[in-house]
């Protein structure tokens, strides 16, 4: 459980054994190490590759101080996923941009700007930190599109953790979603990072062992 809550970091015989707390912590350790490493890698695509810090622009709040923390693991978690869509050949390198690159923030002259586009896909990055209520952010979030003229697929990106905190209640949030806004194909991925790809979040949920 604590490897599937902090997004499979180890596989199942690198996690060895100890006590939940023990294991917790190290899982921990083992998910920051990961993004900032994976950050540190250019991604490479069908026929070259690029770095991350020309692929992924930062969000306008990276200088805000009271959100550094917040703002440093949304940065390195839109890194993870333009590398997860580009090397598991979801899109190429030229089909993915992120913030002010998107064309829907081109479309709607900066009103709707995406963590990451590919296509006609979004990913938002909702780490949920300091929100207030984690639910409703995520419920503006879909919101925002609907009220535009685009409607795209959104998947909605949150760690393992969150998504394991506020499982049933994120269900409901779906299906509400579903009902009232049947334009949009809304899904929640979380990260694995054993083999650096994204996941629906039930596929987490029912899982406690990443795939081999």
């Amino acid at each position: 459980m604590a490897n599937a809550l902090w997004g499979f970091p180890f596989s199942e015989t690198e996690l060895g054994n100890g006590t939940f707390d023990e294991l917790f912590g190290a899982c921990e350790r083992a998910f920051k190490h990961r993004l900032r490493t994976d950050a540190t890698r250019s991604v490479t695509g069908e026929y070259e590759k690029r770095s991350i810090p020309y692929l992924v622009n930062r969000s306008p709040n990276v200088a805000d101080d009271s959100v550094r923390n917040e703002t440093q693991l949304h940065y390195l978690l839109k890194a993870f996923v333009i590398r997860s869509l580009v090397e598991c050949g979801e899109c190429s390198l030229e089909e993915v941009a992120t913030e002010g690159d998107t064309e829907i923030a081109t479309a709607t002259g900066g009103s709707l700007i995406p963590d990451v586009q590919a296509g006609r896909t979004v990913y938002e990055v909702e780490t949920l930190y300091g929100t207030g209520e984690p639910l409703t952010k995520l419920k503006e979030t879909v919101e925002r599109y609907h009220q535009s003229s685009e409607s795209p697929g959104i998947n909605l990106v949150l760690t393992g953790l969150t998504a394991g905190l506020y499982a049933y209640e994120l269900r409901q949030l779906i299906r509400d979603i579903d009902a009232e806004y049947p334009a949009l194909t809304v899904n929640i991925l979380v990260p694995s990072l054993h083999d650096r790809t994204l996941v629906s979040f039930d596929e987490m949920d029912n899982n406690s062992t990443p795939r081999s």
